[in-house]
């Protein structure tokens, strides 16, 4: 008894260690936003933000947001909620008060996580509404799962979640097939890392891309090299290939995006984006943009510019030409809608230290409107909900 309580133990501190982990990419806006207040008097003015009505007969198409919100104020005790708005200034619905999700959402289902502040991480699948809940149970022994790294492909037919062994501190992704009993029959795809996160799939589900950080087996412990790799999903085992390797860190919210027309992937890491195509040697790097994301037809991506104040720009990709959008500085994670006329977009705000998302439409920037405020995350937009 006394063993299985020290087992138990060590897994709700690492739990704890992986969530901590998570923590200066969540607070860094707060701690950016407190120096900028401090410096306020050498800053140009930040530009007004225009609320003009945002048309409500070309939006109902584009569906809903999902997003998550991120309650601090009891620090330690980090709290998350799962919720969903639409585009008219509607007051957010909840989904679930302990969900997060770091992943796109499928063409009709989500994978999202729980991380209740007592409890262990759970993965979930369900429609864009949270409805039809499915638990997925799929940890050995020895094992829990670990935030931030859950993904569904966009049609749904495959899962990607990762484990953490607490004895070791290793860490395993894997992926599960759903068939008509659920998703069953985990498959490893990579194993030799004591970090991954936001894997993501390729428009056809044949390829995973995510994030690592090196395992160093004989000294049981990790080393300071993050890097990134793509696999190939097919019949028999997968085939990881490190893209980069031990190249940079991860400070400013990783971000990755699959081309919808081809097998491109982008990236984020510190403050640059990558670009690798799969079978294509290397990668290409486009210093200070950051958290890329392809516009529906792949013709263009939207960035966030790093050096005019964090301020959105939409990317020309076949030229890499860049127009910028006229929004207040402090923007991150930029996402389009499905008719690729609007962007919705996190914006930090200097006085409240908190951070809301917003939408605007890219052919006019003065065209805009607040969704949800309160220290809100990463926005995904759905085509449709299952009422």
């Amino acid at each position: 008894m006394g063993d299985r309580g020290q087992e138990a133990d060590v897994a709700l501190v690492l739990q704890y260690m992986i969530l901590l982990r998570r923590l200066p990419a969540l607070l860094a806006l707060l701690l950016l936003a407190t120096l900028l207040e401090a410096c306020e008097d050498s800053l140009l003015p930040a530009p007004q933000i225009p609320g003009e009505p945002i048309d409500t007969v070309v939006l109902p198409e584009n569906g809903h947001i999902l997003f998550s919100r991120l309650d601090a104020s009891n620090f330690p005790l980090i709290v998350t909620s799962l919720e969903y708005t639409d585009t008219f200034g509607s007051t957010p619905s909840a989904i679930d008060p302990n969900g997060v999700m770091t992943a796109k959402p499928g063409d009709q289902l989500m994978a999202f996580q729980t991380l209740p502040p007592f409890g262990p991480i759970e993965n979930w699948v369900s429609d864009h509404l949270g409805g039809d809940r499915q638990k997925l149970d799929l940890v050995f022994a020895n094992e829990s799962l670990i935030e931030a790294a859950v993904a569904i492909s966009p049609d749904g037919t495959k899962l990607a979640y990762a484990t953490q062994d607490f004895t070791t501190g290793q860490i395993k992704l894997w992926y599960v097939t759903r068939t008509d009993l659920g998703f069953v029959s985990p498959t490893l795809i990579d194993a030799e890392f004591a970090y991954l996160s936001v894997p993501a799939w390729s428009r056809d589900g044949s390829k995973i891309a995510y994030f690592t950080q090196t395992f160093d087996d004989q000294l049981r412990m990790t080393i300071e090299e993050y890097g990134f790799a793509v696999a190939e999903i097919g019949q028999g085992t997968p085939t990881p290939r490190r893209i980069v390797n031990g190249e940079f860190t991860l400070e400013s919210g990783e971000t990755i995006d699959w081309s919808p027309i081809s097998d491109e992937v982008i990236f984020t890491a510190e403050t640059n984006l990558y670009s690798h195509t799969w079978n294509v040697p290397g990668y290409q790097q486009f210093p200070n943009w950051m958290h890329g994301s392809f516009s529906p037809d792949g013709k263009f991506v939207a960035v966030v510019d790093v050096l005019p104040g964090q301020r959105l720009a939409i990317i020309d990709w076949s030229n890499k030409s860049s127009t910028p959008l006229d929004v207040p500085p402090l923007a991150q994670y930029p996402g389009w809608s499905p008719d690729g006329k609007y962007l919705i977009y996190t914006r930090t705000d200097i006085q409240q230290s908190d951070s809301e998302l917003r939408l605007v439409e890219i052919a006019d920037p003065k065209n805009t409107r607040s969704l949800a405020s309160g220290f809100v995350g990463r926005g995904f937009w759905v085509k449709q909900l299952m009422f």
